[in-house]
C-alpha cells in the first residue's frame, strides 16, 4: 500500500512524498499535531487502549477520529461473498453501536455512531471528538 501511495502521489506532482509506517499503538507524530485521524475497514486493534491513547496523543484540541469499521454492499455478489466468507456481518441493525463508543468514550473521545446509506452500500460510521 506505501509504495502503490507514492506511486500514485508522484504521479500527481509530489516529488518527494513522505510516507510514514508504524503500529498504531506507536506513531511517530509529536503531540496534537492533526486535526483529523481516518481509518478505513480497520481491525480490532482500532479500539485497543493504546490505540485510542496514542489516536488522542497526536490530535489537536477537539480533533476527529473518524472510523468507517463495516460497510455493507449493496450487490447481490458482493453481499453473497461477505455472507460466505463472513466479513461482515449479515444485518446492521443487529450491530451493537456500545460495542465501538464505550471504548472511545473511555479514552477520552465523545463518540458518535451512524448508520449512513448510500446508493451502493449501507455504512457504519464512527466520529470521535476528542474532549479536552
Amino acid at each position: 500500500m506505501g509504495r502503490l501511495a507514492k506511486t500514485r502521489l508522484a504521479r500527481r506532482g509530489c516529488a518527494q512524498p513522505r510516507l510514514a509506517r508504524s503500529l498504531a499503538q506507536a506513531l511517530p507524530f509529536p503531540d496534537a499535531c492533526f486535526d483529523t485521524l481516518l481509518s478505513t475497514f480497520p481491525s480490532e486493534y482500532i479500539l485497543d487502549p493504546r490505540t485510542l491513547a496514542e489516536a488522542r496523543r497526536v490530535l489537536r484540541r477537539g480533533g476527529r477520529f473518524v472510523i468507517l469499521p463495516m460497510a455493507w454492499p449493496r450487490n447481490r455478489l458482493l453481499e453473497w461473498l461477505f455472507r460466505v466468507t463472513g466479513e461482515t456481518p449479515a444485518d446492521i441493525e443487529k450491530y451493537p453501536p456500545a460495542r465501538i463508543s464505550e471504548p472511545l468514550e473511555r479514552a477520552g473521545f465523545q463518540a458518535q455512531v451512524q448508520v449512513i446509506s448510500i446508493p451502493s452500500a449501507t455504512l457504519l460510521l464512527v466520529i470521535a471528538k476528542k474532549q479536552d
